[in-house]
């Protein structure tokens, strides 16, 4: 995949690589992570790359259940010390429906995901919405307009998109070496540590939520700097089954998002909500205020 760069930024990531794979095995705090050696790390290699590779594509073409973590960031404007998510995600028509909830929080906030948008439904009293409407929409078929009003809708919903965390592997996988094993869900697992191009990946995006998924990995790559390389932590089960993904998005405040699957081939309803019930999130904000003001429509039709 970095084959194909200038070689001058070949040669800059294939620095990185060594760099942050030789690193991959420490925490947050760059001290090693609880149950790991600093040496756990071995050396890249095609087989690795493959295996990652392999189980990212299986599971993009399936469905399953999905449980997530959010620790040390916040999510639409919440900050919490840790979020979970759980749902599931149909991740061919790269559409799902997830509910997070802060900690501390006995509400959840549920969020569909679709290629051209987000549904979100914030807690009753988190945030005014007009009578008779209970859920957001963010609409990407106008992401300048998105961009213009809120900086980070995008990047941040994005980031906790299963299909982005996991097309990422495929989109700009530039480099993977085993790191261990670990049991998950009763099963042992090869650990890996994955360095991601994210330039090579805003390229090679794919599928109905390009434009977004492009978006969110562009304002990755402008915060991780250059070359814009990051390592991902990747589980791979028993007969190449994705198990786990855990990614700091840069940029995005997020915090380092814990991807669970299992349950592959389950059934998945991730349905819009009716659209009496939604609000376009462009007429929450200030031109959308003044458009109401002035009589315009306030529920975004």
């Amino acid at each position: 995949m970095i084959l194909t760069a200038p070689r001058a930024k070949r040669r800059a990531v294939a620095a990185a690589l060594t760099a942050m794979l030789g690193c991959a095995a420490c925490g947050s705090g760059g001290t090693p992570a609880a149950g790991r050696a600093a040496d756990d790390v071995g050396p890249p290699s095609a087989a690795a790359l493959a295996a990652v590779q392999g189980a990212a594509a299986g599971a993009l073409s399936r469905t399953a259940a999905v449980s997530m973590t959010l620790a040390g960031g916040g999510l639409f404007g919440n900050t919490a010390s840790r979020v979970d998510g759980t749902g599931a995600y149909d991740f061919a028509a790269q559409r799902g429906a997830l509910s997070f909830t802060p900690s501390g929080s006995r509400t959840g906030e549920p969020v569909v995901f679709t290629p051209t948008a987000v549904y979100v439904r914030p807690p009753p009293g988190a945030s005014p919405l007009p009578a008779g409407k209970t859920w957001t929409v963010a609409d990407f078929t106008d992401p300048e307009a998105l961009t213009s009003n809120f900086p980070r809708l995008i990047p941040q919903a994005e980031s906790v998109n299963p299909a982005v965390t996991l097309g990422q592997l495929l989109w700009g996988g530039a480099a993977a070496a085993p790191a261990g094993h670990e049991t998950i869900g009763g099963q042992n697992a090869v650990r890996y540590a994955v360095t991601v191009d994210l330039d090579h990946a805003v390229d090679a995006v794919t599928g109905p939520g390009r434009i977004p998924f492009a978006r969110a990995l562009a304002t990755e790559a402008a915060a991780a700097g250059t070359p814009a390389v990051v390592t991902v932590t990747v589980w791979v089960a028993a007969g190449g089954r994705l198990a786990r993904v855990r990614t700091t998005p840069p940029g995005t405040g997020v915090g380092t998002v814990t991807t669970s699957l299992s349950g592959f081939g389950r059934a998945v309803r991730a349905d819009p909500p009716p659209s009496a019930q939604v609000v376009d999130i462009l007429q929450l904000g200030p031109a959308g205020e003044r458009e109401n003001q002035n009589g315009g429509d306030s529920d975004g039709g």
